[in-house]
């Protein structure tokens, strides 16, 4: 007599709970690592600007009247769109205290409560901005970089949450910092 071994309709129940929950914890997981990277790779764009800038000032001794990011011409004080990976827009600045880029990325519309700007709207209503990184010159060669939140604009759905930023992007006045070199930094 030939007996047939299966799976019993309860041991497939255990199996497909536990895929489901492993499902339920790495896909997030997974959403908010790529998140991070994305934002990661348009710091480093930002990083390379703001060195730039400095080389330049270090030749010259001014910080230069616009910047080039992909072919794309971006003078200062004034907000640019560009097309440069997730990157859609990219406002340059500079002080008697240094150097501040302001950048607004698309791709990030998995952030709760987050609007992630599109090309009509990548900088809504009077100069805030999403991401902000300045460098300042703190004299004798020392520098100082901060990134975060440009300022408490009354906006917080245009910012990026810092649970997102990098662990080195702590600043929540990077506009203080730079026009002013006082702010939460």
């Amino acid at each position: 007599m030939c007996r047939y071994k299966a799976f019993s309709l309860i041991e497939l129940l255990v199996v497909m709970a536990v895929v489901g929950l492993l499902a339920a914890i790495a896909v997030p997981a997974y959403t908010t690592y790529q998140i991070k990277s994305k934002i990661a790779t348009n710091l480093a764009v930002v990083d390379a600007i703001t060195k730039d800038a400095f080389s330049y000032y270090s030749r010259t001794g001014v910080f230069p009247p616009s910047i080039e990011v992909n072919g794309v011409t971006i003078p200062a004080l004034s907000w640019t769109n560009v097309s440069y990976g997730s990157i859609k827009g990219i406002a340059y600045e500079y002080t008697s205290n240094g150097v501040m880029v302001n950048i607004s990325t698309t791709g990030l519309d998995s952030i709760p409560n987050y609007i992630t700007p599109t090309d009509a709207s990548v900088n809504p209503s009077g100069g805030h901005s999403i991401m902000a990184y300045a460098v300042s010159d703190l004299g004798n060669g020392v520098t100082k970089t901060v990134c975060g939140h440009y300022d408490s604009d009354g906006y917080p759905d245009d910012d990026i949450p810092m649970s997102y930023l990098p662990s080195n992007c702590t600043c929540n006045t990077v506009g203080a910092f730079i026009y002013t070199g006082t702010g939460t930094c």
